[in-house]
């Protein structure tokens, strides 16, 4: 007995249709964050102490392994702050975007606990800097930093992100929502030490667009 075309064509599609219904999870495509739409600004939001209201002073700039408390920091706070009262710990958090699968360097410096979208990783290396080379999803990644100070390892604290092969740099950035909602915690009186500017530090990570190619003059 012959099929009809048509009912053929229609048990091809219920076949289909039912196959991508039973496919596991982990095999259909990943769901990929968009790149935040409000303005994004090159670096962290950093907190010296356990709570934003132990310590009257924050940290808004990527830690670099010299900047976060420096003979600047200090100048800053000298006859403002106890500086016998130093800060246990310093914690920061922040974002990356990868607009494509990239593996990526993530090193660090000063006995930094680093995670990265809930999963930490062993870069701890005290004043140098110790890395891992990681294989990261296209989206947007969270990236949250944490170091003690009982042995200076403040002076030290560092995080760098770039891509392999080339080495170029992933920067770090927050929002505008998020620096607002940050600083907003802190009474106004309280000061912000790594001479972070908000002009300076804004970025664009949308893709530029190459210029339309230009006709040779006297063509159309």
């Amino acid at each position: 007995m012959k099929t009809s075309p048509i009912f053929g064509f229609a048990l091809l599609i219920f076949s289909v249709a039912f196959a991508a219904e039973k496919a596991p999870v982990n095999e259909r495509a990943p769901v990929v964050e968009k790149l935040p739409v409000e303005e994004l600004y090159s670096g962290m939001l950093g907190t010296y102490g356990e709570a934003t209201s132990d310590f009257p002073f924050y940290f808004l700039t990527t830690p670099d392994g010299s900047n976060v408390w420096s003979e600047a920091v200090a100048a800053k706070l000298n006859g403002k702050w106890d500086m016998n009262k130093k800060p246990p710990q310093f914690s920061a958090r922040g974002h990356f975007y990868l607009f494509k699968a990239t593996k990526l360097k993530i090193e660090a410096a000063g006995e930094v606990a680093v995670t990265i979208d809930a999963m930490g990783y062993e870069l701890s290396n005290y004043n140098k800097r110790n890395g891992a080379e990681v294989d990261f999803s296209a989206g947007l990644h969270t990236i949250q930093l944490k170091v003690g100070n009982n042995g200076g390892q403040l002076r030290h604290c560092g995080i760098w992100i770039t891509e392999v092969p080339g080495g170029t740099a992933v920067p770090i950035f927050v929002t505008k929502p998020e620096v607002d909602e940050f600083v907003g915690k802190y009474p106004k009186s309280a000061m912000e030490v790594s001479d972070w500017d908000a002009k300076k530090s804004k970025i664009d990570l949308t893709p530029k667009k190459m210029p339309a190619d230009t006709p040779p003059s006297g063509r159309r």
